[in-house]
C-alpha cells in the first residue's frame, strides 16, 4: 500500500530510496508473527526485487513499479510511469539471553555511556572554574545528556532512546496487551533504551546482468534431467505463455520440474 502511494506521487522514471525496519529471523521474542514478518520481507526481496549496481558500485536491492497507461489514452505512445525504489532493510537484533536483555546490559552497555557523560561534565566543570565561562570561544556549546542518539558504521545502526515514559505511554495505548509482565519489560528491557539494527546482506549471485530488460521475464528454466529422458511435450514458448496466463506472479521466476512422464515412468501406479 505504501509503495503504491509512493508510485502515484512520482512522475515518469523516478528513483527513490526507501528504508524498511523489521524484525530479524529471531523475531525479538520468538513470536511467530514477528518471525513471519521477517520471512515475508525476505521473500519479497528475493522474489520481487532485482539486485543492481549503484553509481558507487555498491549493490542495491531495487524494486521497479510500473503504472499502466490509462484506458482513455489514445495518443499511441507508451505512457507507462516507472518508479525505481532502492530498498534498504534494517533488521532489529534479537537478544536471546534474558539475563543480558533485562539485567547485564545495564553494566555492560549503559554504565560506560553514563561514565563517559559524567567525564564530559567533569571536563566542562574544570573549564568553567578555570575561567572558560568568561573567555569562552564563540560557538562553544554546553554539554547535555541527549535522550536520543543514533550511531552508524554503514552496516550496523545503534539507536539510543532514554525515555521510558514515552515507551510506557505507547504501550499503554494497547490496554488489552499491556499486562503486568509487559509493564516490567518496559522498565527493565534493553529494547526500551538501546536497539541494534543491522542491514540485511545482499546476495551477489542475484546481480542482474547488464542490458537485461527488467520489464520482461526471463525464459522458463527447467530442472536438468538425464540424457536418456524424453523431450518435454511443451515447447519453451508454450511454457512462457502458460506461466503468464496461469501461474501467480510469485512463481514466475521459479524453475520447472517434471514430476511424471508416461514414456519415462510407465503407466503403472504400483509403488
Amino acid at each position: 500500500k505504501i509503495l503504491c502511494s509512493i508510485q502515484k506521487q512520482q512522475s515518469a522514471r523516478q528513483q527513490i530510496n526507501l528504508n524498511i525496519i523489521t524484525f530479524d529471523q529471531g523475531g525479538v521474542s520468538g513470536h511467530p508473527n514477528h518471525v513471519d514478518v521477517f520471512r515475508g520481507i525476505y521473500h519479497f526481496l528475493h522474489e520481487k526485487c532485482h539486485v543492481v549496481k549503484g553509481d558507487d558500485e555498491k549493490l542495491l536491492t531495487r524494486l521497479k513499479l510500473t503504472q499502466q497507461p490509462s484506458s482513455t489514452s489514445t495518443n499511441g505512445r507508451d505512457d507507462k510511469n516507472h518508479t525505481e525504489v532502492n530498498l534498504r532493510v534494517l533488521a532489529l537484533k534479537t537478544i536471546s539471553n534474558p539475563l543480558h536483555k533485562y539485567f547485564l546490559w545495564i553494566f555492560v552497555e549503559l554504565l560506560p555511556i553514563l561514565v563517559f557523560w559524567l567525564f564530559q561534565v567533569l571536563l566542562y566543570t574544570i573549564y568553567f572554574l578555570l575561567g572558560g565561562f568568561l573567555f569562552k570561544k564563540k560557538g562553544f556549546q554546553s554539554i547535555s545528556f541527549s535522550k536520543m542518539n543514533t550511531n552508524s558504521d554503514g552496516k550496523q545502526l545503534r539507536c539510543r532512546l532514554f525515555d521510558p515514559v514515552l515507551v510506557w505511554m505507547a504501550m499503554a495505548a494497547h490496554s488489552s496487551q499491556f499486562v503486568w509482565y509487559r509493564r516490567l519489560s518496559v522498565l527493565f528491557s534493553r529494547y526500551t533504551y538501546l536497539n541494534d539494527l543491522h542491514e540485511l546482506a545482499i546476495d551477489p549471485s542475484l546481480l542482474s546482468q547488464e542490458g537485461e530488460d527488467e520489464d520482461e521475464l526471463p525464459p522458463v528454466k527447467t530442472i536438468e534431467e538425464d540424457s536418456s529422458s524424453p523431450k518435454f511435450l511443451l515447447s519453451n514458448a508454450q511454457m512462457v505463455a502458460l506461466r503468464e496466463a496461469v501461474l501467480p506472479i510469485g512463481l514466475h521466476h521459479r524453475p520447472w520440474k517434471r514430476i511424471y512422464s508416461l514414456s519415462r515412468d510407465g503407466d503403472s501406479f504400483i509403488s
